[in-house]
């Protein structure tokens, strides 16, 4: 039997594994073993947003088939997309087969909880839900153009679309298109003039109250010189171009979220970057920077902190409200506390991988797997032996507040924390006879606070041979 992944739902309440057992492979959740299949793509494999539920595709005699909650779908021939809604209510996909009676061989259809709905198109079809699920769109060959559907109602046709998105309160619609190869905005079922946007590598974002659309992409793809911004007025339709030289950079993610370009207040938010005093406060124009590169920036989560990781001669730092950290050969693996009130990210200086946390070195030989609790209080992460010779039969464990916990043979899924408080993981241990134990482990009351030094135990196993 062989291992190939292990994974968490995202509230840790959860775990699967996909083994290979002889010529065939199957998926475990929970101790369930599922139906066996020629081959199962490990890409694929999901849960539900609220890890209640769990997708992914699988092989047999040559033909794919979708696998939700265990059941298996109809078989195509490829799929293009395979996401929950939000709500992880309903599942949809693109199912393709190959139909030799078609002029061009390829049919695809757009599939709704496991029913066949409308032919769409393979190139460009695309399937998007509100946030809440109550609203619906995709787009969809007809007459030799693409249209988009909306809650059952036909929009304009077009040669290409792209990038179906609602606004968060689900009261607007907006994608790319190309009409006559020329680039269009389109709101609500309306072009907007005047944006001259690249619906490649486009991005857009809408303010916290709705009433703005931010689109922007890199005028010069090859140098990253100039950064154009296009802002829209949701209810006028109305746009006002921005242009961004080299050394601004407009807005940052959170943690595990898209690029944010407004704040709070529904003002842009734009920085610059400064040689001396690191990341300056949030500026209204641009100027040259003396960082080569910043390759990523997040805010806190209530808007109150800003990081950067940056590269320069010599090596690579992160900047914390225009504070510089040292300089490291590398640095990844940003992020806040939930609460906002710390900052963590993943060094490397030569052979020694470090943890850092607010500044300060916590921690040598980890693995740059980490979690806060929610109140920013408490720390666990994964730590390993040192490198050798013997890399394969290096040991590994998880530290909680610097206490350390039960030493295994690896570390496969987590930290994570779950919506209980808990923190949870997932290990492997090999027992005296050779067989391999699957081990969930379980630290009660991890999150938002507990007393300090609580050691992991073992609250479930699997046992595989």
């Amino acid at each position: 039997m062989s291992w190939y992944l292990v994974t968490n739902s995202p509230d840790g309440a959860h775990a699967a594994a996909r083994v290979r057992i002889g010529d065939k492979q199957l998926v475990i959740v929970d101790g369930k073993v599922g139906e066996a299949f020629d081959e199962i793509d490990q890409s694929s494999f999901q849960f539900s947003p609220d890890g209640s539920r769990y997708r992914y595709f699988a092989k047999n005699n040559g033909k794919w088939v979708t696998v939700v909650d265990g059941v298996t779908g109809p078989s195509y021939d490829n799929f293009v997309g395979f996401d929950f809604t939000a709500d992880s209510k309903h599942i949809v996909y693109i199912g393709v087969r190959d139909d030799n009676s078609a002029p061009d061989s390829f049919r695809s259809w757009i599939v709704l909880d496991g029913k066949i709905g409308p032919e769409t198109d393979l190139a460009h079809g695309e399937v998007c839900f509100s946030a809440d699920s109550e609203h619906m769109a995709y787009s969809m060959r007809k007459d030799g153009k693409l249209v988009v559907v909306r809650d059952g109602e036909t929009g304009q046709s077009y040669d290409s679309i792209f990038n179906l998105t609602y606004s968060p309160d689900g009261k607007h619609l907006i994608y790319m298109a190309e009409k006559e190869e020329k680039p269009l905005l389109v709101i609500d079922g309306i072009g907007i003039p005047g944006a001259n946007l690249d619906p490649y590598i486009c991005d857009y974002e809408f303010s916290p109250d709705n009433h703005q659309l931010a689109c922007s992409w890199n005028s010069s793809s090859d140098t990253h010189d100039v950064r154009d911004i296009y802002v829209v007025d949701m209810e006028s339709k109305v746009g006002t171009s921005l242009t961004i030289k080299r050394g601004a950079q407009l807005g940052a993610r959170t943690n595990g979220n898209s690029r944010q370009f407004f704040n709070s207040d529904g003002k842009l938010r734009t920085f610059l970057f400064q040689s001396k005093e690191g990341l300056g406060n949030e500026a209204t124009k641009a100027t040259d920077v003396n960082y080569n590169n910043s390759f990523d920036s997040l805010y806190s989560a209530d808007g109150k902190q800003f990081a950067a990781m940056v590269s320069q001669t010599g090596g690579e730092k992160v900047i914390v409200n225009g504070i510089s950290d040292p300089v490291f050969d590398w640095v990844s693996n940003l992020a806040f506390s939930p609460d906002g009130s710390r900052v963590a990210y993943f060094a490397q200086k030569g052979e020694e991988r470090m943890l850092i946390v607010d500044g300060k070195v916590i921690s040598r030989n980890v693995d740059g797997r980490f979690v806060f609790g929610a109140d920013g209080k408490r720390i666990a992460y994964v730590a390993e032996e040192k490198s050798s010779a013997d890399d394969v039969n290096r040991k590994a464990w998880v530290v909680i507040d610097g206490v350390r916990g039960p030493i295994f043979d690896e570390i496969v899924a987590g930290p994570v924390v779950r919506k209980d408080g808990c923190l949870e993981y997932l290990a492997h241990k090999k027992e005296p006879n050779g067989r391999l134990q699957l081990l969930r482990v379980v630290v009660p009351g991890f999150s938002p606070s507990s007393e300090k030094g609580v050691i992991p135990r073992y609250s479930s196993s699997i046992i595989v041979g």
